[in-house]
């Protein structure tokens, strides 16, 4: 698919995941440095990993879908947000 851009990557095994973060790594990582880090392969890229096993489930919810938003097309996001105002739950 031309344009694709992946906003999420799993290593199951390593019980991490890494997620597009924008400008937010910094962030991430000098204030939730038990939660988040980079690899070399990582450095310089607008990614940080999650450690699963730590990493607060509503933090990370919130994180994947703001890393979605960063590459869904503009269709997709008025559909979700269309249902997600009819239905908030």
């Amino acid at each position: 698919m031309t344009g694709f851009v992946p906003f999420l990557r799993f290593w199951v095994l390593a019980g991490a995941m890494a997620l597009l973060s924008g400008c937010a790594s910094t962030y991430l990582l000098d204030n939730h440095a038990d939660a988040y880090f980079v690899t070399d392969h990582y450095r310089g890229y607008p990614a940080v990993l999650a450690r699963l096993a730590v990493v607060d489930r509503q933090h990370l919810a919130t994180m994947l879908e703001e890393a979605w938003r960063q590459v869904a097309p503009k269709r997709l996001l008025r559909e979700h947000d269309a249902r997600t105002a009819a239905d908030p739950s």
